[in-house]
């Protein structure tokens, strides 16, 4: 929703329609800050707006340090923790329209911002339930793997042509397709040596592929064992604020559910809800005589 005042209507601001405590606090102009973590993915653009020329295949992540995109081959990531994440897509208007809680354990409720589950993604095997509008819309339902690490590599600036290196920077990165499985046997070969995630880093390539008349790029992990990391201080550090930006992330999804029950709930329902309220009332008043 718009947080321009000028252009809510009526029926935007009732008790019967609320609004929820960031998009309040977003229109009376009170400064809502939210944490911001960089995503690491592969560039499948060949330029960008400005004409510049972009590796395609290599990696890419936004670096507020120099406050734009950089790019290498190869880069060393070192992963924290392993989520998961639902996530429904428009292409029509060309944006995310909901998204689950970050999840651990796939016995999990991934509640999402719309009011519903796992942004309305069924099984497989219900696919045939559905309408084929409703089946072509779960195309555009995905789970993705949260991986929160730390990636260290030498980056390009395609703008100037200028490289540098970077260390231990914080970042997601946010997979889906053919990743998914590539990602899972990586874990697999670390789980095996029965160590956690973070006590080895994975050096990331790409590996050029095609389908179709289609051409994408698809990632390539070896994981380097050559010595098991030790954690650090700050590696515990960073595990805590990993932590806290997921408690922030959920707690906002969390209201939105809410906010979105209300708004899908049937008046029909606070009726019955005070009938049986009723029924309890009298019941308990019954025992207690």
């Amino acid at each position: 929703m718009t947080t321009d005042l000028s252009m809510l209507s009526r029926n935007d601001l009732s008790a019967k329609n609320p609004l929820s405590t960031e998009e309040l606090m977003a229109i009376t102009g009170q400064e809502v800050k939210r944490s911001f973590l960089p995503r690491l993915s592969i560039n499948r653009q060949s330029e960008n707006e400005e004409g510049v020329t972009l590796p395609m295949g290599s990696y890419t992540f936004y670096h507020d340090a120099t406050g734009t995109s950089v790019y290498a081959k190869e880069v060393s990531f070192r992963p924290f923790l392993n989520r998961y994440q639902y996530m429904a897509y428009d292409p029509e208007e060309r944006k995310y329209t909901s998204r689950s809680i970050v999840f651990q354990n796939w016995d999990q409720d991934a509640i999402d911002s719309t009011g519903t589950l796992r942004c309305g993604k069924v099984n497989a095997r219900n696919i045939d339930t559905l309408s084929a509008k409703d089946a072509a819309k779960q195309r555009d339902i995905k789970c993705y793997r949260m991986l929160y690490g730390v990636v260290s590599a030498t980056v390009e600036n395609p703008s100037t042509g200028e490289s540098s290196s970077i260390e231990n920077y914080p970042i997601l990165w946010r997979a889906t397709g053919t990743s998914w499985g590539v990602i899972g046997d990586a874990q697999k070969l670390i789980t095996q040596r029965k160590q956690p995630l973070m006590s080895y880093p994975w050096i990331l390539t790409t590996e050029r592929a095609k389908a179709g008349g289609n051409i994408f790029y698809k990632p390539v992990i070896r994981p380097d064992f050559s010595e098991v990391i030790a954690l650090t201080d700050v590696d515990y550090e960073t595990l805590v604020v990993f932590g806290e930006m997921l408690k922030e992330e959920n707690a906002v999804i969390e209201d939105e559910y809410t906010e979105a029950k209300k708004k899908l709930r049937n008046p029909q329902d606070d009726a019955l809800e005070a009938m049986i309220s009723d029924v309890e009332d009298d019941t308990i008043s019954e025992l207690i005589n």
